[in-house]
């Protein structure tokens, strides 16, 4: 089975595929074939207009193998999914036994990979602009990356850093410009590994590609725990201050996960949409209610399997009865409304995300300001 399995890699933007050597040394250990892309947009000789040569040389590696009746897998990195993709055309297995030939590419592994829909490019799929962290040349033509080794290496040592950031190249920079024609995961099996700690693509903007781009799709996932980001939740997040914390977190910090905590999930859908739209990609939300238990584990057990950990929780989800709300509410009642809310909801949610902060290298608690803290209010008797 392995000798008549060939392992196609393609790089992410920058690398050269001798980043693989390690994964290809195992495998062809063995006994699997193995190939090597190399994208002719890295360290380019003269600029590129588009990723039109990118594409050709992976078509070209994939019919060479096919050509032979091997069964192609293809892993694809970063923005080697864009080119992966678009040079599968025709090229899978079904394809090529329906035209009577051999070999063709069986399964797609995108390793923390771009998924972009038919029509849009890596930019504007993105909301148009580029990333913080890219370095464009006057004319448009090449990018580099302002800060590799935080950005690509942040989970190696410093030495194995310093090695890696020498071998990248600078980048053809209309090949993010170049749209999709052929969404390829649509036809051919395939796997997503989600990286838990990539800076480059946040966790939840892989989430965000696999579930919502390719919405309709089944993409098995996996997931890995390499290169680090930083997992937020906000409890009442959905709008007031809670929204324009997450909203503040999300621009300042594009690596941060910042989930949206709201007690309606479509409350919480529509405030992560309304961030999204604005290009904060790496928002995200879940339902909680803190006046129930069973919600507060529902969500815990969410986070707990999507992220394995929480980094920061904001208790942040209140309210204030006013003394207008008397016509409505006894004393008692709005009582004990306040207190089920801001006092015993917020313990509950520390109690119950113990577990999940504890697994962070860098716990913390943050409470937002609210009228509980206010001396007239507090002072005024007629209020719960």
């Amino acid at each position: 089975m392995a000798s008549g399995t060939t392992i196609l890699f393609i790089p992410g933007a920058w690398h050269n595929p001798q980043c693989f050597s390690k994964v290809t040394k195992r495998l062809e250990a063995d006994g699997f074939n193995t190939v090597l892309v190399h994208l002719p947009s890295v360290g380019p000789t003269g600029s590129h207009a588009d990723f039109s040569r990118d594409v050709w040389e992976v078509r070209k590696q994939i019919e060479i193998a096919a050509s032979t009746g091997q069964r192609v897998v293809v892993v694809m990195h970063s923005y080697g999914g864009l080119p992966g993709c678009e040079a599968i055309r025709g090229l899978d297995w079904d394809s090529r036994k329906l035209q009577n030939q051999p070999g063709g590419v069986v399964h797609l592994f995108f390793c923390c990979s771009f998924i972009v829909p038919a029509g849009k490019s890596l930019i504007s799929s993105f909301g148009g602009d580029d990333l913080p962290w890219f370095q464009v040349s006057d004319d448009r033509s090449i990018v580099t990356p302002a800060t590799p080794k935080e950005t690509f290496y942040n989970d190696m040592d410093e030495a194995d850093a310093s090695l890696a950031v020498g071998e990248l190249r600078p980048h053809s920079y209309q090949t993010f410009h170049s749209n999709i024609t052929f969404e390829a995961w649509r036809y051919v099996p395939s796997t997503y590994l989600y990286c838990l700690k990539d800076k480059a693509i946040p966790l939840a903007v892989q989430k965000w590609m696999v579930e919502d781009v390719a919405k309709g799709v089944r993409i098995h996932t996996e997931v890995v725990n390499a290169s680090h980001t930083t997992v937020v939740l906000i409890t009442g997040a959905n709008r007031g201050i809670g929204f324009g914390v997450a909203r503040s977190l999300a621009k300042q910090h594009p690596n941060y996960i910042v989930i949206i905590g709201s007690r309606k999930q479509t409350e919480g859908e529509k405030a992560a949409s309304l961030l999204h739209a604005k290009g904060l990609t790496s928002v995200t939300s879940v339902e909680i209610d803190v006046t129930s238990d069973a919600s507060i584990t529902t969500a815990r057990d969410y986070i707990k399997e999507q992220y394995q950990r929480l980094d920061v929780l904001i208790s942040n989800a209140g309210i204030a009865l006013e003394v207008k709300d008397r016509g409505k509410y006894s004393l008692r009642e709005m009582t004990k409304c306040t207190y089920d809310v801001n006092v015993f909801g917020a313990a509950a949610v520390m109690e119950a995300f113990i577990p999940l902060r504890e697994k962070s290298l860098i716990p913390r608690i943050v409470f937002t300001f609210s009228t509980t803290g206010s001396l007239e209010r507090s002072s005024d008797l007629r209020n719960p």
